[in-house]
């Protein structure tokens, strides 16, 4: 009998909503998307949720003279952005992993204080069959 292991789809989810109290951003010519936060400054996180050592974050900062927000997680996790308006529809999100190591975060997107803003973590865990 051969023995192989494969991935399950067993997706686990953190999920932390914060309405965003900054100055909305008016001029067309500012990108929607901020590839790498890295750099941004006045960082801050808004809201956080934890279990286990583990963390997602919702942060906002400055980058390019403009505010920003995305998702970070640690744990090696895959960490997701979702925006919806204040209608509640999801309008855009990223799950690029920026960051090496334990720390990962998406490209920011630019607030809007109408906007609703979702930080989300999820993974596989390996399984034999």
């Amino acid at each position: 009998m051969k023995r192989t292991t494969k991935r399950a789809g067993l997706v686990v989810t953190l999920l932390t909503m914060v309405t965003m109290l900054v100055p909305a951003t008016a001029s067309a010519s500012v990108p929607i998307w901020y590839s790498n936060p890295a750099n941004c400054t006045k960082v801050s996180t808004v809201a956080e949720k934890t279990s286990n050592g583990r963390f997602v974050q919702l942060r906002r900062g400055i980058c390019g003279g403009t505010h920003y927000v995305w998702a970070r997680a640690n744990g090696g996790y895959v960490v997701e952005l979702g925006v919806m308006n204040g209608s509640g529809r999801i309008i855009a999100t990223d799950k690029t992993q920026n960051g090496s190591g334990n720390t990962h975060y998406t490209r920011g997107y630019r607030s809007y204080s109408s906007n609703i803003y979702l930080g989300e973590v999820s993974w596989t865990t390996p399984v034999a069959f």
